[in-house]
């Protein structure tokens, strides 16, 4: 694969829309929402455990969105991932070539940069609280590339609400990126206990 090289004297502004994401990385943002059905397959794996487990409660997608037992901020996914009669399609393969060519851009990011990892705000807006759906996340880019990622405690925001950074690393870092999230957690000080634990 073909990957243009990086020009280092541009900086690099923190993407504010999965567009921005896209065309940080160099592609197309058409290509981006393609690649959302990459998280479509872990409902799919989810299902196929499901349906080795004796007794499961659900066997399937359809049955949990039958029966009410899904989060609200997940029925968007459920009701698509219901729709998919088989993953074994070109729609499928174009999608997983779709993250190689992701993956491959970050790691030339990375590379270009001398990193070990990419540091960016877990969300893109202030947090909500437990039960409210939850915008803005940024935790795409791991998901979407297929590169390890690591959110860490970096702060509160004005109505105390957690904030966090997350670090993405190289393909099979994970013990780096643990490290690295080790370091800063211990130096920054910023993880505070709930004050419901002991």
């Amino acid at each position: 694969m073909n990957v243009p090289p990086i020009d280092r004297s541009v900086p690099l502004p923190l993407p504010d829309s999965l567009e921005a994401d896209a065309a940080t990385a160099g592609l197309d943002p058409a290509d981006w929402d393609g690649m959302r059905a990459l998280g479509h397959r872990m409902v799919d794996d989810m299902m196929d455990y499901l349906r080795g487990v004796p007794n499961a409660p659900v066997k399937s997608v359809h049955e949990i969105l039958e029966r009410g037992l899904f989060d609200r901020a997940l029925e968007d996914r459920f009701r698509t991932v219901d729709t998919v009669a088989s993953w074994d399609s070109e729609a499928h393969r174009l999608t997983l070539a779709r993250q190689g060519k992701l993956r491959a851009r970050m790691q030339q990011l990375m590379d270009s940069l001398s990193l070990d990892a990419l540091a960016y705000p877990t969300m893109r807006q202030k947090p909500t609280l437990v039960g409210e759906v939850q915008a803005g996340s940024t935790c795409n880019l791991s998901a979407q590339s297929g590169l390890p990622a690591i959110s860490i405690p970096a702060g509160f925001s004005s109505e105390g609400l957690p904030i966090g950074i997350e670090l993405m690393g190289r393909a099979f870092t994970d013990v780096r990126l643990v490290s690295i999230a080790y370091a800063f957690e211990q130096a920054s000080k910023k993880r505070v206990p709930p004050s419901s634990v002991p």
